[in-house]
């Protein structure tokens, strides 16, 4: 996209509402407590990047499914937007895709992207893709204002919105997991580990080592019980971290600024991570 196409609507009143990053892995991938978006539409719980949670609590564990919930009420919100998605503003996106709110929820709800559900409806995939980046370009704006983000930061990442944007279009939208099927993880930063590289490198089967971390223990204390050298796990962490952060920057899930950061901190992270002592039990048993 001619990125002169959206710099230039910027001050666009078409999009009042917020686009903190549409509809992935987080980080925002990733297994780590729950961020709140809010927009002046709907307030959305994302999972994170796993290195924007803290190491001192639990993501909250998803409340089971109630009969009726997943039926569309008459104005239903967008579909939850997962990590590295942006909330488009309602009334401009259902205007240009000339849907009602139920008809997008239900779309979404079976796993069509923005772009292939702007395809079905005959519309041009390039304007979905202009309301993303014009909302993205507006967030820049707040937060450049707020000074959340340094003037540098901000030029770095108006470079990216035409990519980020397009990405965001074509994303399918995270669907609510099924009862039943949720694997249990070993608590903050450890959601997305190789379990079997873990539980190997512990010799430790997934009760064992969950009823361990049940009782007080980190994986650093677990390891030291077993006479496994702690850095091999540290290290295990470490390569699930930098991993997880190549996935979002490829998907556009993050900035690129974000993205060298948060490698600078990788090894903190998976220390913290290791070293963590879990309150209550982590996962689902």
């Amino acid at each position: 996209m001619n990125k002169s196409n959206f710099l230039g609507k910027k001050t666009s009143k078409l999009l009042a509402g917020s686009l903190s990053a549409v509809f992935l892995l987080g980080g925002s991938a990733s297994g780590f407590p729950a961020v709140q978006a809010e927009t002046a539409n709907f307030t959305v719980d994302a999972r994170s990047s796993v290195y924007t949670a803290t190491y001192s609590e639990l993501a909250p564990e998803p409340a089971p499914p109630q009969p009726g919930l997943l039926s569309p009420s008459a104005n239903p919100p967008l579909m939850p937007p997962g990590p590295g998605h942006a909330e488009l503003e309602r009334a401009a996106l259902l205007e240009t895709l000339g849907m009602s709110s139920s008809e997008l929820w239900q779309a979404q709800r079976a796993g069509q992207s923005l772009a292939e559900i702007a395809t079905s409806r005959g519309v041009d995939v390039q304007k979905i893709v202009d309301l993303a980046a014009q909302s993205l370009t507006a967030r820049l704006d707040r937060e450049l204002a707020d000074g959340r983000i340094t003037q540098d930061q901000y030029n770095s990442r108006l470079n990216e919105v035409a990519e980020r944007a397009a990405s965001t279009v074509k994303r399918t939208p995270p669907q609510p997991p099924v009862p039943g099927e949720l694997e249990p993880d070993f608590g903050p930063g450890l959601k997305h580990v190789d379990k079997d590289a873990l539980l190997s490198t512990l010799g430790l089967s997934s009760d064992e080592l969950r009823n361990l971390l049940k009782n007080g223990q980190s994986l650093a204390d677990v390891a030291a019980s077993k006479s496994v050298d702690v850095q091999k796990v540290i290290d295990l962490v470490a390569r699930t971290l930098n991993s997880r952060l190549d996935q979002e920057l490829s998907e556009k899930l993050i900035w690129r600024d974000e993205y060298e950061t948060r490698k600078q901190e990788v090894a903190i992270r998976a220390a913290d991570a290791v070293q963590h002592k879990h309150p209550h039990p982590p996962g689902h048993p």
